[in-house]
């Protein structure tokens, strides 16, 4: 029987609860993986934290095709109309927090190192901080979207197989880069490499084709075991792939980074497996529950506030031991959840019909 929308809209706001967490902790035991010793358990365990993490970002991506699908599967997508929805779905509190991070980076400790950038690029390029590449990048997806979505009603499986072919032979050419086997005309940092929409393509497909092929869903429920077996599998090679490009290049960037075949496989196992997991999120204690779908509809305000979060903390708390980067990832993850709480009912008394908008259909 079909679920309730209701039910189902839950669902989505837990995994995207999820994926919130998990963007947090990747940028909470970043600083911990730059200050202590490669050699030690901590290091590793650092390592595997980060690694199971990288489900993040594409779990946001895939959510973001799944759900505009879902929206739009069953009528027509006049192209301005989108666009301009999705505008100001995206961009008010995208340059409100822009603002507010620029301008405490620069008038902090953190303003000493920080690169400059014309207003251009900080305003379209996510170049206030380092998170905010998530903001165009998902816009550009959101561009083609209507000829994804026309691409996987006529050809399903074609458009899935030519998104993930697209994305493995770019992260190939990535990781040949990254080892010296090849030169590229530009040079590819890690902000460059997430802002191109490229990156990321095959999840946005795979969130479009699940949510027109609804029977493959039903497969992913039925065979659910034995994708989290292959997830599992998937983390362990990630983890060792990561540790042997640590030790190989000397480059934690380069060898933590997601663009590559490793992250691939687990972030695409990890999300079918929480899609296949989504009927057992019945039996998660309401409070939790409840607070989880909470947070999932705050996501994306939390998302672009959180770093600053990080920053203030981050200069009382050393991610240096599992227990400071415990304490701080807690400490993040609730003030930011609280922070976008606070702006979105002040959005909300004010009448700001341009800030308070369902945040949680970006």
């Amino acid at each position: 029987m079909q679920k309730p929308e209701s039910d189902r809209i839950a669902s989505l706001d837990i995994l995207r609860a999820f994926a919130i967490i998990a963007v947090i902790l990747i940028h909470t035991i970043s600083g911990g993986l730059y200050n202590i010793a490669w050699s030690s358990v901590s290091f590793k365990i650092y390592i595997a934290l980060d690694q199971f993490s990288r489900f993040s970002v594409p779990l946001f991506v895939f959510l973001s095709g799944y759900t505009l699908t879902l929206r739009y599967k069953d009528r027509g997508i006049a192209v301005s109309e989108f666009i301009r929805r999705r505008l100001l779905r995206l961009l008010p509190w995208y340059f409100f927090w822009s603002v507010v991070v620029f301008f405490y980076i620069r008038f902090s400790v953190y303003g000493q190192n920080a690169p400059y950038f014309p207003l251009w690029k900080i305003l379209f390029l996510g170049k206030a901080d380092y998170h905010l590449y998530f903001v165009p990048m998902i816009f550009s997806l959101y561009i083609i979207f209507p000829l994804l979505i026309w691409l996987v009603r006529k050809f399903p499986k074609t458009a899935l197989a030519m998104a993930f072919f697209w994305q493995a032979g770019f992260y190939l050419v990535l990781s040949k880069f990254s080892l010296g086997e090849i030169k590229l005309p530009i040079f590819l940092n890690d902000q460059q490499q997430y802002l191109f929409f490229g990156t990321w393509l095959f999840y946005f497909v795979l969130g479009v084709y699940l949510a027109v092929e609804v029977k493959i869903t039903m497969l992913i429920k039925k065979y659910f075991l034995p994708i989290f077996v292959l997830a599992f599998l998937g983390l362990v090679w990630e983890c060792v792939n990561s540790l042997d490009l640590a030790l190989t290049l000397s480059n934690l960037t380069v060898a933590t980074r997601s663009t590559r075949f490793a992250v691939l496989a687990f972030a695409t196992l990890s999300i079918l497996t929480l899609m296949g997991a989504v009927d057992y999120f019945k039996f998660i204690p309401k409070r939790i529950h409840d607070g989880l779908v909470r947070l999932g509809q705050r996501s994306y305000v939390v998302y672009l506030a959180h770093t600053l979060v990080l920053r203030v903390f981050s200069t009382y708390i050393h991610p240096i031991s599992l227990t400071s980067t415990v304490m701080l990832f807690v400490l993040v993850l609730a003030v930011s959840d609280y922070l976008s709480k606070l702006v979105l009912s002040a959005a909300a008394l004010t009448h700001s019909k341009i800030l308070y908008r369902k945040t949680e259909e970006i």
